[in-house]
């Protein structure tokens, strides 16, 4: 490719006897219709179509990175018939003795550099069915990049002069919406329309008007922290963004010291309610606004945190980053976790959002005075026992082994059974959340099964007691012997092989004996001597971990029927506010007691 020394001007345009064309002829089609009457058709055709009966390839392709998100290769190239710019997939021509996949890689390796592996070729379309008889196919193509791979030479003929643009898929849609808007610029409509039906899709599939879906990291992540930045920052706080993610924003006190917080998390599940985890930020925020209105100075420093990827929707680690702040979770085994259905990791998604800092993510280099977490109850006690506050003493979660390798789907629902029966019997909880089947096929056995098994109990050795049991059990069903009658009535089958990885273990948590009395005491003071209840916490929380490394406790208002992580969530306004008063309160009486 010659080097670009202007833009290119169309000096003539005239009249082309068909005679002299090289690549089209123009064709009078003459017909019948579907009542009856005769009719005539104009119709372009190529003159290049090969052996295949197809004259062209396009090449769809996804561009996998081993920290980047997966992204798309497109092309920029003059087109003399628009004389305007396109920007399309690399597509070529199909040589006479060609298939449309040797064409694909050929193309691909000639428009853009890079080697590629054809996943897919689609039947043949038409490309402009009311003009021309011109077809193609499109190939899906896969693309390895190293880490630091640089971009490849191009092999192009005389006269071509293709820019290369990659580009995130999931900005795709609006990339090319933006690129529409310019100037002597078109978007390719195969491209357009594949950009707009995945974006269609997209918006389909959104939450019900009660619910919330903000996966950890993603661009509704991304909106929700940079309103939490820009709100904290118009109430006088400093904003620290650690390595992980996680964005501690900090209001100054009369002494200098390590903050006392109020902390949650703003990510969801996928189909999440919207109370969990933003009511302690927006608490948080409340808390703020009030000092902020009322000019109170504190004692010590006061703010909020937002911790990254709590829920482990996206990211299958549960409260990570503020595990990686306790030191509990090695930094890098969170920057490489990849997302449950994708290619993307956390390290990746942080960079592209904005929000990997340079602060390191620990307990180090961010102390904290005292944590205290306002969150919706996710269970029945507070609603059973008309309680508007419960003053939460304790927080137990259990280890998340992950069964691996089973050889069948059947295997992994006798596991998962066993663990329900086996949990009850010890008085604890078993749950799976995560399945995965490979192949995924309504007709094909699957032949590696792996899920996730969350196990809970307020007893650390429970919790160990329940795991070797299971471990024992597990096997002995792998190799096909009988346990609990699970085999009963089944067709003997082959030996299985099973691998156990265990992803966290958080031990029994007991909280601060000073952060719950200040949470007692407020809530006393607000509502009565008998409006709040001692209450556990069977779900796992960020206060979990920040309780490793400083004073910690947790306030519950009560959420109706117990239910969470759902758009059926729900805890009234009432509700909602005294918790933001309670909370307001502790960190305030806590803050005083720091001087004492």
């Amino acid at each position: 490719m010659s080097q670009k020394t202007q833009e290119p001007v169309i000096t003539r345009t005239s009249d082309l006897p068909i005679e002299e064309s090289k690549w089209v002829t123009l064709k009078k089609i003459e017909y019948v219709d579907q009542v009856g009457k005769a009719r005539t058709w104009e119709v372009a055709t190529r003159k290049t179509r090969g052996k295949s009966g197809v004259d062209a390839v396009a090449m769809g392709n996804i561009l996998l990175h081993p920290s980047k998100p997966a992204s798309t290769l497109l092309v920029i190239q003059y087109r003399p018939p628009l004389d305007a710019y396109t920007i399309e997939w690399p597509a070529g021509l199909i040589d006479a003795e060609e298939t449309a996949e040797q064409a694909a890689v050929r193309e691909f390796k000639e428009e853009t550099g890079y080697d590629c592996k054809v996943l897919s070729v689609s039947p043949a379309q038409a490309a402009d069915p009311g003009m021309t008889n011109a077809n193609m196919q499109l190939a899906m193509v896969e693309v390895q990049l190293g880490e630091n791979e640089e971009e490849p030479e191009q092999r192009l003929d005389d006269g071509e002069h293709i820019q290369r643009e990659i580009i995130p898929l999931a900005e795709l849609y609006d990339r090319l919406v933006e690129y529409s808007k310019k100037e002597r610029t078109v978007v390719a409509a195969k491209l357009f329309h594949f950009a707009a039906g995945m974006h269609f899709a997209q918006t389909q599939n959104k939450p019900t008007d009660t619910g919330m879906s903000r996966l950890a990291l993603s661009d509704a992540d991304k909106t929700v922290r940079d309103w939490f930045v820009e709100t904290t920052k118009s109430l006088g706080c400093k904003v620290t963004i650690d390595a992980i993610g996680n964005v501690f924003a900090v209001r100054p006190g009369r002494n200098d010291g390590p903050p006392t917080l109020a902390g949650s998390h703003l990510d969801t599940q996928p189909s999440g309610g919207r109370y969990d985890g933003i009511l302690g930020i927006q608490a948080g925020i409340e808390m703020l606004k009030i000092l902020q209105e009322h000019d109170v100075e504190t004692e010590y420093p006061v703010g909020v945190v937002n911790w990254t990827n709590e829920e482990g929707a996206r990211f299958p680690i549960s409260m990570m980053a503020s595990g990686v702040w306790a030191e509990s979770i090695a930094l890098e085994r969170a920057h490489n976790l990849k997302e449950v259905a994708g290619n993307a990791t956390v390290k990746a998604e942080l960079g592209r959002i904005g929000y990997h800092g340079e602060t390191p993510a620990s307990f180090k280099s961010m102390p904290i005075g005292a944590h205290f977490e306002l969150h919706i109850e996710q269970g029945p006690i507070l609603e059973r026992a008309q309680k508007k506050i419960g003053v939460v003493q304790d927080a137990h979660t259990g280890s998340t082994p992950f069964a691996d390798r089973a050889d069948a789907l059947l295997l992994a629902a006798r596991l998962i059974t066993h663990s329900h029966r086996l949990a009850t019997k010890h008085n604890a909880l078993a749950s799976t959340g995560i399945l995965n089947l490979t192949p995924g096929s309504t007709n094909t056995i699957p032949g590696h099964v792996s899920f996730s098994l969350d196990i809970r109990s307020p007893s650390d050795e429970t919790v160990e007691k329940l795991e070797k049991e299971l471990r024992r059990d597990f096997d002995l069903l792998a190799r096909g012997t009988d346990v609990d009658g699970l085999l009963a009535g089944s067709t003997p089958a082959l030996t299985l092989s099973l691998e156990w990885r265990t992803d966290t273990i958080s031990n029994a948590t007991k909280f601060h004996p000073d952060c719950i009395q200040a949470v007692r005491d407020s809530a006393e003071s607000i509502l009565g001597k008998d409006a709040a209840i001692d209450i556990s916490s069977g779900a796992g929380h960020d206060s979990v971990y920040t309780n490793k490394h400083c004073p910690t406790t947790m306030i519950f208002i009560p959420c109706k029927g117990g239910v969470s992580h759902n758009p059926e969530e729900y805890s009234t306004p009432e509700e909602c506010a005294i918790g933001a008063e309670v909370l307001c309160q502790a960190v305030v009486r806590y803050d005083q007691k720091r001087v004492e």
